[in-house]
């Protein structure tokens, strides 16, 4: 594929997925929390079955769970707008490696912010620090293994 058609098709993998993030912020706080509820109760049956483990009491584990759930849905959607991000990045200048990953992190670390400030103004939501904290350490931890990757890759091709 491509040079030009692989970095199309990274930003529009980057504009989907910070359309995701809009669209999920945008939800009313009790729309929000039924949706997470129902991943929180899917995840659970899956551990359920993976584990063999019989459920007691699934309401107050749902309501135990629901709360983690939700702030690993925040770090794991930067942490991939974050690594989309670095390799749209790269197929404009692969040689910019540091560049590209600082770019990564800042427009994550921008659109965690206007996201919280997006939330703010949405029924029953609200703009938490924290959120933006979680959003960052995704999106960091996304940046770092990318980088490795990236950096292994080119030691890789340079050894032949």
């Amino acid at each position: 594929m491509g040079k030009k058609i692989m970095g199309i098709l990274l930003w529009s993998l980057v504009l989907v997925c910070m359309v995701s993030i809009f669209m999920l912020s945008h939800q009313p706080a009790i729309r929000s929390s039924k949706l997470s509820k129902e991943v929180t109760s899917q995840v659970i049956d899956v551990v359920a079955r993976v584990t063999d483990t019989p459920i007691e009491n699934k309401v107050n584990l749902i309501n135990q769970m629901n709360h983690y759930v939700r702030k690993m849905a925040h770090a794991t959607i930067y942490f991939t707008l974050t690594i989309l991000c670095f390799l749209a990045f790269q197929t404009m200048d692969a040689n910019k490696i540091p560049r590209n990953f600082w770019t990564s992190i800042g427009i994550c670390l921008f659109y965690a912010i206007s996201d919280e400030m997006h939330q703010y103004f949405v029924v029953g939501r609200g703009a938490q620090v924290r959120d933006v904290c979680i959003d960052l350490i995704g999106g960091l931890i996304g940046g770092l293994l990318i980088l490795f990757l990236t950096l292994v890759w080119k030691r890789l091709i340079n050894f032949k």
